[in-house]
């Protein structure tokens, strides 16, 4: 599995359940200190975007010419090709994010089709605080108590009242896990 965003607060949970699955991750960040956390997390392969901007031929040499079998992707339109291009025959590319943006110029739908992968596109945003609820209770029986020693990534905890400073400190692209904003009642 292609994890990109890797070391984020998503991506650092990803990477901890991909292993606690027994499967394999690529993990994709922006340096080398991110990935040296994203592989303390368990991630099997790492690569840096920044350095290896053509990450897929890095992705075909790690799985032998064969591809990920699914990518997961927060960033969009600035990945397309290269994610078509990483992708296993019958892959799929979970889209859940458009960090990298929304519009695909000169997309080849035809790449995507001759490796009959699966574009599967979800986000968290628009569903119901039953079903959020849900989904954390089963991650939480799946993996949380499960003893797969699973540790989550925090950056920083602020209160509230700085929930400016908690936009700008995840706009930096410098931050590893998630920012928390902090309720006092």
């Amino acid at each position: 599995m292609l994890v990109h965003a890797a070391a984020s607060g998503v991506g650092t949970a990803m990477i901890q359940l991909i292993k606690a699955a027994g499967a394999k991750s690529i993990a994709v960040s922006s340096s080398d200190s991110k990935l040296q956390i994203c592989k303390d997390l368990g991630a099997d392969y790492v690569i840096n975007y920044k350095t290896h901007p053509d990450f897929q031929h890095q992705v075909m040499q790690i799985t032998q010419n064969r591809g990920a079998d699914v990518i997961a992707d927060p960033v969009g339109a600035s990945n397309a090709m290269r994610n078509v291009a990483s992708l296993a025959v019958d892959g799929k590319w979970v889209l859940y994010g458009s960090l990298g943006g929304r519009i695909i110029e000169n997309f080849d739908l035809g790449a995507l089709v001759a490796k009959r992968g699966i574009l599967f596109t979800t986000t968290l945003k628009t569903r119901s605080v039953e079903y959020k609820t849900e989904l954390i209770q089963k991650l939480a029986k799946h993996f949380f108590h499960s003893g797969h020693g699973f540790k989550p990534v925090i950056e920083k905890v602020l209160p509230m009242s700085d929930a400016k400073q908690a936009h700008e400190l995840m706009e930096s692209n410098a931050t590893i896990g998630k920012i928390l904003l902090k309720y006092d009642l």
